[in-house]
């Protein structure tokens, strides 16, 4: 159980954390993962082997991929609290919010008191801070596909539901591990700009979920090979790898035809670039496309039908 109320309280002081953007958990994913987390990987591989039996009941999230996991995992009804970017759950509605992994709410966490609290292991995340609360805490990798098998695995373990997670991890490795072969399109998998300000571009490395995704959707990454950084790149190194497809990722559930185009327009200046050219600029819309864990699967299938759409209807693998 938490504990140790007091003198952390002091050390730390227990004010509330102030509103952040869903544009900056997108900036986060893209940056902390692009870079490594190198401290949080080295404690991760380090753990401990699970104890046998070490089935801790009630269960506590600051991920959205961590809850919905748990979901999947059949432990949801387990959960006392989440974090504050988790989409409502209709049934838990009145689940407390507990912060995200990079700012948490302390006081929160230490009230609800979780068995087991599931965090990312983003760089910049308080995981000692939150170990010092003194109860269980897993905070998992999940910048690659094996990462996240093996840290579904480890929820399952921890929850008592490892049936459940053997199933799903097999399943997302399954999916991720598809590889197309040479004649498919290089895809450049961007994310979504201020209209009227495409000056740089941010985009999906190939080794991350989202880099695994496309290519299990059919496509093959035209920014392959790069050397580890922030994942953004000049308008002149796109045209110099002049991608065959454009696919955008936008946060919205949906665009109207004017948004869409307004989105597209700033991309189809760059008249020298293939996909221009060929028409094959493309938008991926969806609210949940950066929360990382099983919703991947979902991603994979965004991708597909966008792409198997700009390539006249044909079936992509």
């Amino acid at each position: 159980m938490f504990w140790k109320v007091t003198n952390f309280a002091r050390t730390h002081g227990l004010a509330s954390s102030a509103t952040i953007l869903i544009q900056t958990l997108v900036l986060c994913y893209s940056v902390c993962f692009s870079l490594g987390c190198s401290e949080q990987n080295d404690r991760a591989e380090s753990r401990e082997a699970l104890p046998a039996g070490d089935h801790l009941q009630s269960l506590a999230s600051l991920s959205p991929g961590m809850t919905e996991l748990l979901y999947e995992l059949g432990v949801g009804d387990r959960l006392v609290g989440i974090s504050d970017y988790c989409a409502p759950v209709p049934k838990h509605a009145s689940l407390t919010r507990l912060g995200t992994a990079l700012t948490p709410n302390y006081e929160a966490i230490v009230t609800t008191s979780p068995d087991l609290l599931v965090t990312e292991a983003a760089r910049g995340a308080p995981i000692e801070d939150l170990r010092a609360l003194g109860g269980t805490v897993e905070a998992l990798p999940w910048r690659s596909t094996e990462e996240l098998v093996a840290g579904i695995r480890r929820i399952g373990g921890r929850t008592g539901s490892q049936d459940a997670a053997t199933r799903l991890a097999d399943r997302i490795a399954e999916v991720l591990s598809t590889v197309p072969d040479d004649t498919a399109p290089s895809v450049l998998l961007a994310m979504e700009h201020p209209a009227g300000q495409l000056t740089e571009v941010w985009y999906m490395a190939d080794d991350t979920l989202h880099g695994d995704a496309l290519l299990a959707a059919g496509g093959r990454n035209a920014v392959s090979g790069m050397e580890g950084g922030v994942p953004k790149i000049s308008l002149e190194k796109v045209i110099e790898m002049n991608p065959e497809v454009v696919l955008i990722l936008s946060t919205q559930n949906s665009l109207t035809d004017g948004e869409r185009e307004a989105l597209l327009a700033d991309w189809r200046q760059l008249t020298t670039l293939q996909a221009v050219r060929t028409g094959k600029l493309g938008v991926v819309t969806g609210d949940r496309l950066f929360v990382t864990g099983p919703r991947i699967l979902d991603v994979v299938d965004r991708i597909r039908e966008e792409l198997s759409s700009l390539l006249d209807g044909a079936a992509v693998r």
